[in-house]
């Protein structure tokens, strides 16, 4: 199977674009969010920022739990 262009980050490893796609955001908010110190991040060896699942799935449901508090 070709990989279609489509950069993988090492180790299973998640990228912005994989982050901002999970919460339906913008890269640059990602960013934003990882600045302000709401979401965890390392730097690749090129310096970009990766993501490790288990932070942003507990990311999500933070999120989704605020979310959901605030409708009620």
């Amino acid at each position: 199977m070709k990989n279609q262009g489509k950069r993988q980050a090492a180790g299973g490893m998640l990228t912005i674009r994989d982050v901002a796609r999970t919460f339906n955001v913008h890269p640059s908010t990602v960013r934003r969010w990882c600045v302000q110190g709401k979401i965890k991040s390392s730097r690749g060896l090129r310096g970009v920022r990766l993501f490790k699942r288990e932070d942003i799935a507990i990311a999500y449901l933070d999120r989704s739990i605020r979310h959901y508090l605030k409708s009620i």
